[in-house]
């Protein structure tokens, strides 16, 4: 990748060239893995930024295809085959599980499902889509993510993100 002539192709300075593997809807930020399967992201404003502390707990790889346009909401999964988890990634606390991002904020996944892969992001970085099991079959979900104001306050967006969920699990 290069911008201004300027070559952006080292993602952690040891000859690590990487690829991309999403974007933005305005592709003002792209994402992707490093040769060494470690997910970054480039918004042009600034070099390539590694997503993950070293410690991190997520099981690997980790990878990243869906943002918000200003680059600070990011959706993937981490892992694979069954041990598969849908994550989001925001700018004040990093990559985490999506279930775990919700029980945060007060909001309980519903019984049966299991969230495999967040695949979308809505523009203003509020909106979560994917695809998870719900009684051994694959479906998609929609997540209004709560705000910190609204977990704390009220219930609305709580029910909201239960009742997305648990519609797409109907017949």
């Amino acid at each position: 990748m290069a911008q201004d002539g300027r070559s952006h192709a080292d993602v952690f300075g040891r000859g690590d060239p990487g690829h991309e593997g999403g974007a933005s809807r305005d592709a003002g930020t792209l994402l992707g893995l490093s040769a060494q399967a470690r997910p970054f992201r480039w918004t042009g404003r600034a070099d390539m930024q590694p997503l993950l502390q070293e410690t991190t707990t997520l099981p690997q790889p980790v990878r990243f295809g869906a943002s918000s346009d200003d680059g600070q909401t990011l959706a993937g999964s981490a892992g694979s085959g069954a041990q598969r988890v849908a994550v989001i990634w925001t700018a004040p606390r990093g990559a985490e599980r999506l279930d775990a991002r919700l029980a945060r904020s007060g909001v309980a996944v519903p019984p049966g499902w299991t969230l495999i892969a967040a695949t979308a992001v809505s523009a203003d970085g509020t909106r979560i889509g994917g695809y998870g099991l719900h009684a051994g079959r694959f479906q998609s979900y929609l997540i209004d993510l709560p705000s910190a104001e609204t977990a704390a306050t009220a219930s609305g967006d709580r029910s909201t993100t239960l009742r997305r969920l648990s519609r797409e699990a109907q017949p």
